[in-house]
């Protein structure tokens, strides 16, 4: 394998790994010289293949996680103190596009951001972006992808490794917490006021 092939190989397992908050493994031992050039070991290989086959383990176990977690009681974190009645007077689908435009969906993407981060204090949060799952992303990188996901997307985050869960998606003014403790349940309580929002069951 010639240099440029193995330094893009090493790329892909550095990302894998980091992660995982962890590089420890991936020592330069396994890149070896052979008759002058640079190579990479079949060990690493090996060690790269059982890597990747870890993560896609990990991914579907989260993924499964989830599936059942979205069946459990839930509430949300809302802008408004209570559910809306079907009968109710005024006029609640203009006010919620109202704050689904720029800038109200801004400042609501901040108070949610203010929410889960503090919450991370407190719980790990292993967060989906795309394919793969991040525990404890730096939280310039979660408050970035949960805005990226009110805009337009879907984001989910696992707390404690799959104890409850919490979503967000474009074109709603709301988080959705599953499956919370009493304990967890009264933390997001506490969160939700301090950032200006409500929590409640449906």
């Amino acid at each position: 394998m010639t240099v440029t092939k193995a330094v893009k190989s090493a790329r892909i397992l550095v990302v894998i790994i980091a992660h995982g908050n962890s590089i420890d493994w991936l020592q330069p031992a396994k890149v070896v010289k052979n008759e002058g050039k640079t190579i990479i070991s079949d060990l690493f290989f090996s060690d790269l293949k059982k890597m990747l086959t870890l993560q896609m383990n990990m991914a579907m176990n989260f993924d499964e996680i989830t599936e059942r977690l979205l069946e459990k009681p839930y509430w949300v974190i809302d802008f408004l103190p209570m559910q809306v009645p079907q009968d109710a007077r005024g006029q609640f689908f203009a006010v919620e596009r109202y704050y689904l435009e720029e800038p109200r969906l801004e400042c609501l993407s901040h108070q949610f951001a203010d929410v889960l981060l503090k919450l991370n204090c407190y719980h790990d949060l292993t967060v989906s972006h795309g394919t793969e799952w991040v525990k404890n992303p730096e939280p310039e990188t979660m408050a970035a992808w949960l805005n990226e996901a009110m805009h337009q997307g879907h984001l989910c985050l696992l707390i404690n490794d799959g104890d409850a869960l919490i979503t967000a998606s474009s074109g709603n003014t709301n988080l959705t917490l599953y499956n919370p403790s009493p304990a967890l349940l009264e933390l997001s309580r506490q969160l939700a006021s301090a950032a200006g929002l409500f929590l409640w069951k449906p």
